[in-house]
């Protein structure tokens, strides 16, 4: 009888280091689900964040564009109405051109839409050098082909959204359509895609 009386004694010694030792790795696995949690919930929202800085930066310049070309068509406007000659939409057309270039040669403050485009500091949401906006501009017959890309990176989440649109030159400065135009007659979003 004595020989059960020690083997319990060691018995419950074991039954006790193998239930906490169950209890310790219980806890440890809850705390690393909890953990990798809310790194997951943490690499999401700094996704989600990346991406709508990225789409923000597509949006002003989007606006940059918008207000630009109500410039350049008032620019356009003006002159065509000074103008002495017969041919008022060549002038038009020419001076909007000219706007949107930059080459304009009374308003020395006129950069060109590129160049507005490309000056990120401009851009009211622009933080820590994010996002970075690039514009590159082709001329092709009657108007411009303008190429937008707003890239946010940072901490290795990297978001680029590009958008394409087309600047159609105003032909007729009596038509009906550019009398008085603005910018929803003039440009037209081609292309808007999240590259990854």
């Amino acid at each position: 009888m004595k020989k059960s009386k020690s083997n319990s004694k060691g018995s419950t010694l074991v039954i006790l280091l193998i239930t906490t030792s169950v209890i310790i790795l219980i806890g440890t696995a809850v705390l690393y689900l909890a953990t990798t949690n809310y790194k997951m919930k943490k690499l999401n929202s700094d996704v989600k964040r990346a991406f709508y800085l990225a789409e923000a930066g597509i949006d002003e310049a989007y606006i940059i564009i918008k207000e630009f070309i109500n410039d350049a068509l008032n620019y356009a406007e003006e002159k065509a109405t000074v103008g002495e000659t017969q041919d008022l939409n060549s002038i038009y057309s020419n001076e909007f051109k000219n706007y949107i270039k930059g080459e304009c040669k009374e308003n020395t403050s006129n950069k060109g839409l590129i160049n507005a485009l490309n000056d990120n500091k401009s851009y009211e949401i622009y933080k820590d050098g994010y996002p970075e906006v690039n514009a590159i501009m082709n001329e092709y017959n009657n108007g411009f082909l303008i190429e937008i890309q707003s890239i946010y990176a940072k901490d290795k989440i990297k978001r680029i959204i590009v958008m394409k649109c087309t600047v159609d030159v105003p032909q007729n400065f009596h038509s009906n359509l550019y009398n008085n135009a603005s910018y929803e007659h003039i440009i037209k979003i081609v292309h808007w895609k999240v590259e990854r």
